[in-house]
């Protein structure tokens, strides 16, 4: 790509993160920025992947925006908006990686002259727009495995060298740090490129050497940043996937085996799916204009096949194998473009029904980018904007990690236990029977407010004693409540006493929400001295405990 169109991509790109108002996922802020936050300026909530006594996250990921937040700090920025918007800039160029890569990958597939179109398909992907311009760490790790592609030999005689294996294993490499799953797709390439020399004693030689030193440097550089972040040793790869390997996983959810390919593809691929299934219908009948793609055919199979044996899939966790799946969009649109001329394949497309479909996914991305989730957002600004005197005390009763934390909110005063949420840890060392802080909260929310909190609103506010919930930890079950529910025993355990804050936030759907006598949670709310001080709108919301918008509510009197 020319210089200038480098520079094109990065400015959309960090246009496109810098102006994204909305929530997505949680992992967007708790491990990454949440974490760097901590790291900088030694407060705000660490999760249970950092917590527990076995972390199961490298501090390498979230150091990425340490230096952000140090140079705001130091310059005394970090009270201006500058804390939300600078990570946000430099996520948008590790997002513009993505679509440099994959066009130089074209490049090297289809010619020169079908670099633009490439850059158009990259730049409407639906799931670009959504996921790639956050900081998940999914995100960057697609960055990094499309780049690493992009330098790794298209073909793999022995003639290549020690060298040309390097610096595309060292992208690797990085990427598997950020995702240890990552491996999952280097160890195809790497068998391919064995099986591909016939066993080359040369080619084995220079695969295993590279990937030894590669190997020994990065788990060498892992294991003495992550030991010294968490004062002892550690190994956090090997803590990751035994969590993951475990029931753990699923406590968040289990999906059918076939979930990537009827739920996670097509909503990947979004319009651009009946274009990716000619591409693949091109390669698989021979009629490709570039053999190297059915390497890459094989590798998506290959990689689709590993993670769906596991049991908790999510549509990011597949989001590396995008950049290649456009390709095969590519191809099919080299098919319908090949025989047009005096035309640019990009204008010639854009005529066509096939540019019609990629277009069709811009609506969407406006959407998710200022409508989908965007109240979760909101609320932080307007929390933000609150008088530090005002200010004093705050508790979420929303589903877990449902809003950014100290990396939006950055008030240290709210530090130890004046801000609190409910809490979603896994049972790491808990019973069968186990049922996380937010669970049992929704199941009778009313009955929640009743045990766990004092009868009376104590106006001076004191911190809450139990802000956060052990991860980890077996719970004694000492029960001072317990009913029989719909089959369901729901016990309230000490750990989980709390205080009236002066401020609460909701989503719109638990005031309404009544218990078995026709009492709701507004009613409770009420009449301990809390009124409605602000809403707003949240857009379509599929999960019912998050509908209604968000909502804050303030103590005013008895």
């Amino acid at each position: 790509m020319k210089t200038k169109h480098i520079i094109f991509v990065a400015v959309v790109r960090v246009l496109q993160a810098v102006l994204i108002q909305t929530f997505f996922q949680p992992d967007e802020y708790f491990q990454s920025l949440e974490v760097a936050h901590h790291a900088v300026f030694g407060y705000g909530h660490l999760t249970w992947e950092w917590s527990t006594s076995n972390p199961i996250r490298s501090i390498l990921f979230p150091s990425l925006w340490i230096p952000v937040y140090w140079l705001l700090k130091i310059s005394g920025l970090d009270e201006t908006n500058a804390l939300i918007v600078c990570p946000k800039i430099l996520q948008g160029f590790f997002a513009a990686i993505t679509d440099v890569s994959v066009c130089r990958l074209s490049r090297r597939l289809f010619g020169r002259e079908y670099t633009s179109l490439t850059l158009l398909v990259s730049l409407t992907s639906f799931f670009h727009g959504l996921a790639l311009v956050r900081t998940l760490s999914n995100s960057l790790e697609t960055s990094l495995t499309v780049l690493a592609l992009s330098h790794w030999p298209a073909h793999s005689p022995p003639a290549k060298s020690f060298q040309t294996l390097l610096l595309p294993l060292l992208i690797a490499s990085v990427a598997c740090i950020v995702r240890p799953t990552n491996a999952i797709l280097w160890l195809y390439l790497c068998a391919e490129f064995i099986f591909q020399s016939r066993f080359s004693r040369k080619a084995i030689t220079n695969i295993f050497s590279a990937a030894l030193f590669v190997g020994v440097l990065s788990v060498g550089t892992m294991s003495i940043t992550d030991s010294l972040y968490f004062g002892k040793p550690t190994f956090t790869p090997v803590n990751f996937l035994r969590v993951n390997a475990s029931s753990v996983s699923l406590f968040y959810g289990g999906n059918p085996w076939h979930y990537y390919l009827t739920q996670a593809i097509p909503i990947l691929l979004t319009t651009k799916l009946p274009l990716f299934f000619h591409g693949i219908f091109l390669t698989l009948s021979g009629r490709t204009p570039s053999p190297q793609l059915r390497t890459y055919a094989r590798l998506i199979g290959w990689t689709l096949l590993v993670y769906s044996v596991a049991g908790h899939k999510e549509w990011r966790f597949i989001h590396p194998l995008l950049p290649l799946m456009h390709l095969f969009c590519v191809s099919s649109l080299c098919q319908a473009t090949r025989e047009i001329r005096g035309k640019s394949k990009l204008a010639s497309t854009l005529l066509t029904p096939s540019g019609f479909c990629i277009l069709l996914s811009l609506p969407a991305i406006v959407y998710t980018t200022f409508i989908h989730g965007r109240a979760q957002i909101a609320v932080m600004h307007h929390l933000r904007g609150l008088a530090h005197t005002d200010l004093t005390s705050i508790g979420f009763l929303t589903p877990c990690h449902s809003t950014p934390w100290a990396s939006y909110l950055h008030r240290k005063s709210l530090d130890h236990g004046h801000a609190w949420s409910l809490g979603c840890e896994p049972p790491l060392n808990t019973p069968p029977t186990y049922m996380d802080q937010t669970t049992i909260f929704h199941h009778d929310p009313i009955a929640y407010l009743r045990i766990n909190f004092p009868s009376t609103v104590d106006s001076t506010f004191p911190p809450s004693p139990y802000p956060t919930t052990i991860p980890g930890s077996s719970p004694s079950f000492r029960t001072t409540w317990i009913e029989k529910k719909d089959m369901v025993t729901v016990a309230y355990v000490d750990q989980w006493r709390h205080t009236w804050p002066k401020y609460l936030v909701m989503f719109g759907v638990l005031p309404q929400m009544k218990d078995q006598e026709g009492t709701t949670v507004a009613d409770v709310l009420h009449q301990k001295g809390y009124k409605r001080v602000w809403r707003t709108w949240n857009g379509f919301e599929e999960d019912e405990k998050r509908r209604g918008g968000v909502e804050v509510w303030r103590w005013t009197s008895t």
